[in-house]
Protein backbone atom coordinates (compact mmCIF):
# COMPACT_ATOMS: atom_id res chain seq x y z
CA UNK A 1 0.00 0.00 0.00
CA UNK A 2 2.62 2.65 0.51
CA UNK A 3 4.65 2.01 -2.55
CA UNK A 4 1.06 2.14 -4.39
CA UNK A 5 0.49 5.58 -2.54
CA UNK A 6 3.84 6.97 -2.95
CA UNK A 7 3.23 6.30 -6.90
CA UNK A 8 -0.73 7.40 -6.97
CA UNK A 9 -1.28 9.97 -4.47
CA UNK A 10 1.26 12.68 -6.56
CA UNK A 11 -0.68 12.29 -9.21
CA UNK A 12 -4.17 12.54 -7.67
CA UNK A 13 -2.21 15.72 -6.56
CA UNK A 14 -1.47 17.09 -10.04
CA UNK A 15 -4.83 16.25 -11.35
CA UNK A 16 -6.01 18.04 -8.71
CA UNK A 17 -4.23 21.47 -9.27
CA UNK A 18 -4.87 21.07 -12.62
CA UNK A 19 -8.71 21.20 -12.14
CA UNK A 20 -8.38 24.08 -9.82
CA UNK A 21 -5.83 26.16 -11.92
CA UNK A 22 -8.18 25.44 -15.00
CA UNK A 23 -10.97 27.45 -13.47
CA UNK A 24 -9.49 30.44 -12.09
CA UNK A 25 -10.61 32.58 -14.87
CA UNK A 26 -14.61 31.62 -13.54
CA UNK A 27 -13.36 33.15 -9.94
CA UNK A 28 -15.76 35.74 -8.46
CA UNK A 29 -14.35 37.23 -5.58
CA UNK A 30 -18.50 38.62 -4.63
CA UNK A 31 -19.76 34.48 -4.32
CA UNK A 32 -17.86 35.10 -1.06
CA UNK A 33 -20.18 37.62 0.67
CA UNK A 34 -21.93 36.98 2.46
CA UNK A 35 -19.33 36.09 5.13
CA UNK A 36 -20.28 32.79 7.21
CA UNK A 37 -23.51 32.35 5.43
CA UNK A 38 -26.64 32.53 7.51
CA UNK A 39 -24.38 32.98 10.27
CA UNK A 40 -22.18 31.36 13.22
CA UNK A 41 -25.16 29.42 15.13
CA UNK A 42 -26.03 27.53 10.95
CA UNK A 43 -22.51 27.03 10.63
CA UNK A 44 -22.02 24.76 14.24
CA UNK A 45 -25.62 23.51 14.23
CA UNK A 46 -24.83 22.59 10.40
CA UNK A 47 -20.99 21.07 10.66
CA UNK A 48 -21.04 19.29 14.13
CA UNK A 49 -23.74 16.74 13.36
CA UNK A 50 -21.17 16.29 10.26
CA UNK A 51 -17.86 15.62 12.04
CA UNK A 52 -17.91 12.05 10.71
CA UNK A 53 -16.59 12.83 7.41
CA UNK A 54 -13.28 13.10 9.26
CA UNK A 55 -13.77 9.85 10.80
CA UNK A 56 -10.77 8.83 8.25
CA UNK A 57 -8.49 10.59 10.71
CA UNK A 58 -8.81 7.33 12.90
CA UNK A 59 -6.07 5.28 10.74
CA UNK A 60 -3.48 7.34 11.51
CA UNK A 61 -3.42 6.10 15.16
CA UNK A 62 -3.31 2.49 13.46
CA UNK A 63 -0.33 4.13 10.94
CA UNK A 64 2.00 5.33 13.78
CA UNK A 65 3.71 1.39 14.88
CA UNK A 66 4.69 1.63 10.94
CA UNK A 67 6.70 4.80 11.29
CA UNK A 68 10.34 5.10 12.57
CA UNK A 69 10.29 7.12 15.94
CA UNK A 70 12.39 9.33 14.61
CA UNK A 71 10.08 10.40 11.62
CA UNK A 72 6.73 10.09 13.34
CA UNK A 73 6.20 14.07 14.10
CA UNK A 74 7.73 15.24 10.80
CA UNK A 75 5.74 12.30 8.35
CA UNK A 76 2.81 13.20 10.63
CA UNK A 77 3.08 17.06 10.32
CA UNK A 78 4.03 17.34 6.98
CA UNK A 79 0.60 15.01 6.04
CA UNK A 80 -1.68 16.83 7.91
CA UNK A 81 -0.39 19.97 6.84
CA UNK A 82 -0.77 18.86 3.32
CA UNK A 83 -4.46 17.46 3.13
CA UNK A 84 -5.53 20.90 5.40
CA UNK A 85 -4.03 22.69 2.82
CA UNK A 86 -5.64 20.74 0.00
CA UNK A 87 -8.69 20.86 1.69
CA UNK A 88 -8.37 24.52 2.16
CA UNK A 89 -8.16 25.12 -1.65
CA UNK A 90 -10.93 23.15 -2.89
CA UNK A 91 -13.17 24.35 -0.85
CA UNK A 92 -12.20 28.11 -1.75
CA UNK A 93 -12.05 27.56 -5.25
CA UNK A 94 -15.73 26.00 -5.20
CA UNK A 95 -17.08 28.92 -3.19
CA UNK A 96 -15.22 31.55 -5.10
CA UNK A 97 -17.34 29.87 -8.26
CA UNK A 98 -20.65 28.98 -6.69
CA UNK A 99 -22.39 31.29 -3.74
CA UNK A 100 -23.05 29.62 -0.95
CA UNK A 101 -26.61 29.30 -1.96
CA UNK A 102 -25.63 27.27 -4.90
CA UNK A 103 -22.72 24.99 -3.28
CA UNK A 104 -24.87 23.48 -1.18
CA UNK A 105 -27.24 22.17 -3.60
CA UNK A 106 -23.88 20.89 -5.44
CA UNK A 107 -22.42 17.40 -4.70
CA UNK A 108 -18.70 16.16 -5.63
CA UNK A 109 -17.65 20.06 -5.84
CA UNK A 110 -14.37 19.27 -7.56
CA UNK A 111 -16.55 17.30 -10.11
CA UNK A 112 -18.93 20.39 -10.57
CA UNK A 113 -15.60 22.24 -11.41
CA UNK A 114 -14.13 19.92 -13.94
CA UNK A 115 -17.47 20.34 -15.63
CA UNK A 116 -16.72 24.05 -15.80
CA UNK A 117 -13.15 24.18 -17.75
CA UNK A 118 -12.99 24.16 -21.96
CA UNK A 119 -10.21 25.42 -23.65
CA UNK A 120 -11.02 26.20 -27.22
CA UNK A 121 -12.36 23.27 -29.09
CA UNK A 122 -9.54 21.03 -27.85
CA UNK A 123 -9.79 20.08 -24.15
CA UNK A 124 -13.07 19.95 -23.05
CA UNK A 125 -14.91 17.08 -20.90
CA UNK A 126 -12.03 17.54 -18.50
CA UNK A 127 -14.20 15.92 -15.70
CA UNK A 128 -12.75 12.30 -16.93
CA UNK A 129 -9.87 14.06 -14.84
CA UNK A 130 -11.62 14.14 -11.88
CA UNK A 131 -13.26 10.66 -12.32
CA UNK A 132 -9.75 9.27 -12.88
CA UNK A 133 -8.56 10.94 -9.78
CA UNK A 134 -11.56 10.11 -7.68
CA UNK A 135 -10.97 6.22 -8.69
CA UNK A 136 -7.08 6.11 -7.95
CA UNK A 137 -8.48 7.51 -4.48
CA UNK A 138 -11.10 5.76 -3.64
CA UNK A 139 -8.74 2.57 -4.81
CA UNK A 140 -6.34 4.15 -2.21
CA UNK A 141 -8.53 4.84 0.82
CA UNK A 142 -10.57 1.31 0.72
CA UNK A 143 -6.74 -0.53 0.29
CA UNK A 144 -5.53 1.28 3.12
CA UNK A 145 -9.02 0.27 5.51
CA UNK A 146 -9.04 -3.21 4.35
CA UNK A 147 -5.29 -3.49 5.33
CA UNK A 148 -5.96 -2.34 8.58
CA UNK A 149 -8.90 -4.25 9.02
CA UNK A 150 -6.81 -7.27 8.60
CA UNK A 151 -4.42 -6.03 10.95
CA UNK A 152 -6.78 -6.17 13.76
CA UNK A 153 -8.52 -8.84 13.07
CA UNK A 154 -5.22 -10.83 13.24
CA UNK A 155 -4.26 -8.57 16.45
CA UNK A 156 -7.35 -9.53 17.89
CA UNK A 157 -6.70 -13.40 17.44
CA UNK A 158 -3.38 -13.33 18.13
CA UNK A 159 -2.30 -14.57 14.88
CA UNK A 160 1.16 -14.43 13.99
CA UNK A 161 0.39 -13.54 10.41
CA UNK A 162 -2.49 -12.21 8.30
CA UNK A 163 -1.95 -13.40 5.05
CA UNK A 164 -4.49 -16.17 5.76
CA UNK A 165 -7.92 -14.20 6.72
CA UNK A 166 -7.50 -11.81 3.37
CA UNK A 167 -9.43 -13.89 1.42
CA UNK A 168 -11.90 -14.57 3.89
CA UNK A 169 -12.58 -10.99 5.38
CA UNK A 170 -12.76 -10.43 1.83
CA UNK A 171 -15.54 -12.26 1.08
CA UNK A 172 -17.38 -11.82 4.07
CA UNK A 173 -17.11 -7.59 3.74
CA UNK A 174 -18.48 -8.00 0.02
CA UNK A 175 -21.51 -10.37 1.44
CA UNK A 176 -22.35 -7.53 4.03
CA UNK A 177 -22.78 -5.31 1.00
CA UNK A 178 -25.73 -7.27 -0.45
CA UNK A 179 -26.52 -7.62 3.42
CA UNK A 180 -26.85 -3.98 3.82
CA UNK A 181 -29.45 -2.89 0.53
CA UNK A 182 -31.71 -5.63 2.20
CA UNK A 183 -31.86 -3.50 5.42
CA UNK A 184 -35.25 -1.84 6.55
CA UNK A 185 -33.60 1.62 7.65
CA UNK A 186 -30.66 3.43 6.78
CA UNK A 187 -27.73 3.48 8.91
CA UNK A 188 -25.11 6.14 7.26
CA UNK A 189 -25.96 9.40 7.46
CA UNK A 190 -28.21 8.72 10.54
CA UNK A 191 -28.49 10.97 13.78
CA UNK A 192 -27.34 8.34 15.20
CA UNK A 193 -24.39 7.60 13.16
CA UNK A 194 -23.10 10.91 13.55
CA UNK A 195 -23.23 10.84 17.35
CA UNK A 196 -21.59 7.32 16.75
CA UNK A 197 -19.33 9.22 14.76
CA UNK A 198 -18.71 12.05 16.83
CA UNK A 199 -17.58 10.03 19.91
CA UNK A 200 -15.51 7.62 17.81
CA UNK A 201 -13.32 10.81 16.96
CA UNK A 202 -13.12 11.85 21.02
CA UNK A 203 -12.66 8.39 22.39
CA UNK A 204 -8.89 8.70 20.42
CA UNK A 205 -8.66 12.42 22.31
CA UNK A 206 -9.17 11.34 25.59
CA UNK A 207 -6.85 8.44 25.73
CA UNK A 208 -4.34 10.40 24.39
CA UNK A 209 -4.88 13.08 26.90
CA UNK A 210 -4.62 10.48 29.93
CA UNK A 211 -1.72 9.41 28.30
CA UNK A 212 -0.23 12.72 28.62
CA UNK A 213 -1.47 12.85 32.21
CA UNK A 214 -0.04 9.61 33.39
CA UNK A 215 3.32 10.15 31.43
CA UNK A 216 3.88 13.37 33.48
CA UNK A 217 2.57 12.10 36.68
CA UNK A 218 5.23 9.03 35.92
CA UNK A 219 8.07 11.34 35.12
CA UNK A 220 7.41 13.55 38.39
CA UNK A 221 7.64 10.67 40.26
CA UNK A 222 10.83 9.16 38.50
CA UNK A 223 12.40 12.90 39.10
CA UNK A 224 11.53 13.02 43.04
CA UNK A 225 13.21 9.05 43.11
CA UNK A 226 16.17 10.12 41.86
CA UNK A 227 16.39 13.28 44.09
Amino acid sequence: MARISAFIVPTCIVGFILITIGVIPEYNIDNLFPILGNGVDSIINGSTVSLHIFSPLLLIFFMIPYFKRRNLKRVGYLSITISGLIIFWSTLSFLLIYPYEMAVDKKMPIYQMARLIEIGNYIQRVESVFVLIFSLSSILYMGALFTFITHIIAKTLDLDRHQPIILPTAVIIYCMTFFKKGLPFHIQGSQIANILWILALLLPLIVLIIGSIKKADSEKEGRQDYE
